[in-house]
């Protein structure tokens, strides 16, 4: 059986894209107590750090909720990927392809506002096609946000989002 869960802390802000086919696909990384080689100076097991993968709407739940230091549980399976590098040495590396449970520190409303205005704002600037794009298809800007409040506030539990 290929089943792993864990209780982390994002070490940065969720990165978000999508498959050739238009599937979200949201990766983050975790610091996990106790899951380092060996112990530190105190004793305590080392802080290991785990990739997480998690595809379809709970991708996107988890990019606009989340950012670096939130605490979240994981489930799902362990995927080793080997490939050589640019010296022909073997590398190796695994992640976690599964579930992205919230369990605090989550982005406000106004952090998830201000975030997107951001990004609109550099898509702007840049003038380039893409962006203005992806800055139509991006949602809602902070002010439709801020009116929306009530129905975006049930919003984690309608997604399987705990709060």
């Amino acid at each position: 059986m290929n089943q792993y869960n864990t209780t982390g802390r994002l070490t940065k802000d969720p990165e978000l894209s999508a498959t050739a086919n238009g599937t979200p696909v949201c990766r983050v990384r975790l610091a996990v107590d106790g899951a380092g080689r060996g112990r530190d100076d105190n004793g305590r097991p080392k802080v290991g750090f785990i990739n997480v993968t998690q595809f379809g709407a709970g991708a996107q739940a988890a990019a606009e909720y989340l950012k670096k230091g939130s605490l979240v549980a994981v489930s799902g399976r362990v995927e080793w990927h080997a490939w050589k590098d640019e010296h022909d040495t073997t590398r190796e590396t695994h992640q976690i392809i599964g579930e992205i449970r919230f369990l605090g520190n989550l982005r406000s409303p106004e952090e998830r506002g201000r975030d997107l205005e951001h990004d609109q704002q550099l898509a702007a600037e840049a003038g380039d096609a893409t962006d203005v794009a992806v800055q139509a298809a991006s949602g809602p800007t902070a002010e439709q946000l801020a009116a929306d409040a009530p129905r975006r506030a049930a919003a984690p539990a309608a997604a399987g989002v705990e709060r």
